[in-house]
């Protein structure tokens, strides 16, 4: 199973590219340095805005329910792209929201 720091070096490097502009949140001890408590990255796309969740591929499904109990009634997200990155043996599998 690949670590979380794998996961997002990959991701970068994918973003990279793709000629997108991205944040991560530094990694910080004992805290959650999630972005809203839900998405690791931000992109800014050539024409949207791209909340991304990265995980490993056996975890889309739980990260898919956790990110739409969140986004449940939030209009503010309406105009936002949201991904899930699953990570399986070299490639992403990519999910729309």
């Amino acid at each position: 199973m690949p670590k979380e720091a794998e996961i997002k070096r990959k991701f970068k490097k994918v973003a990279e590219q793709e000629g997108w502009s991205y944040w991560l949140p530094a990694k910080v001890k004992f805290y959650d340095n999630d972005i809203f408590t839900v998405f690791d990255a931000i992109c800014w796309c050539s024409d949207c805005l791209l909340f991304v969740q990265l995980t490993t591929i056996s975890n889309i499904s739980a990260r898919r329910k956790k990110i739409k109990a969140f986004l449940k009634g939030k209009k503010i997200f309406r105009d936002v792209k949201v991904q899930i990155w699953g990570w399986n043996k070299g490639v992403f599998k990519i999910v729309d929201l």
